[in-house]
Parts: C-alpha cells; sequence; structure tokens
C-alpha cells in the first residue's frame, strides 16, 4: 500500500511557510536511500541515523518535475544535508 506524505504548513513571521513532513518517513527514506545508517555498533560514525536531526522538507513543482527534498542537520558537527525523497 503506497502511503501519502502528511504535511504540516506553519506560518511565521517572514510569511516563508516551511513544510514539514512526518519526520519517520523522511528518516526512513534516508536509510532506503543509503544517506544514514541504523546500525547501534556504527554509532561513531557520521552517518549512523541518530546523529541527525529531521529540520523540515522542501517541495517544489516545475513543468518537468515534482519533487521533495528533505533536510537534515548533524548534531555532531552542525551540518546540513539535503536527501531527495525517492
Amino acid at each position: 500500500m503506497n502511503k501519502k506524505p502528511h504535511y504540516v504548513y506553519v506560518a511565521n513571521s517572514t510569511g516563508i511557510t516551511p513544510n514539514y513532513r512526518d519526520s519517520n518517513l523522511a528518516f526512513e527514506n534516508a536509510i532506503k536511500s543509503g544517506i544514514f545508517n541504523e546500525t547501534e555498533t556504527l554509532a561513531k560514525n557520521p552517518n549512523f541515523v541518530g546523529n541527525w536531526m529531521y529540520m523540515k522538507s522542501d517541495i517544489f513543482t516545475r513543468p518537468y518535475k515534482n519533487g521533495i527534498i528533505d533536510h537534515f542537520k548533524s548534531i555532531l558537527t552542525r551540518e546540513y544535508i539535503a536527501v531527495k525523497v525517492k
């Protein structure tokens, strides 16, 4: 069964509306894409899923391509990473 992602739209003072989807779906996508690993023995590895926080998602539409990009932030280095939803 193909589940539709759930989005929450939140207004802020700048008028820009960030997009958030279920963080579990975002992390599952990053793991399946090979960006993160979830093996506890690799917890010291910078790509261990427990070392990252979900920040937001960008939903983009173009005449030839639509998509979603999830953004994560490392709790170790403060580095950001963007992962395309497949």
